[in-house]
């Protein structure tokens, strides 16, 4: 097995690219729009229909299924 060693400019490179993907998950409230999601899902049972943005439904998802598994364990 050959190792790869990263060289300062490549090091660089992936630096930059991973403070671009933080800015735009910033700018795009991705992390906000889930959690909304999963607070939807969890707290009020009811998905907020005028959200449209991919992660809100993806966090809803992952809400339900959270909400459900907690039913599982209440019931046993």
């Amino acid at each position: 097995m050959k190792i790869h060693i990263e060289t300062d400019a490549q090091y660089e490179k992936r630096k930059m690219n991973l403070l671009e993907l933080e800015e735009q998950i910033k700018e795009h409230e991705v992390i906000e729009k889930f959690k909304d999601g999963v607070t939807d899902a969890m707290l009020h049972g009811i998905r907020d229909e005028n959200q449209s943005h991919h992660y809100y439904k993806q966090g809803y998802d992952f809400g339900i299924h959270l909400f459900c598994k907690q039913e599982e364990w209440t019931h046993e």
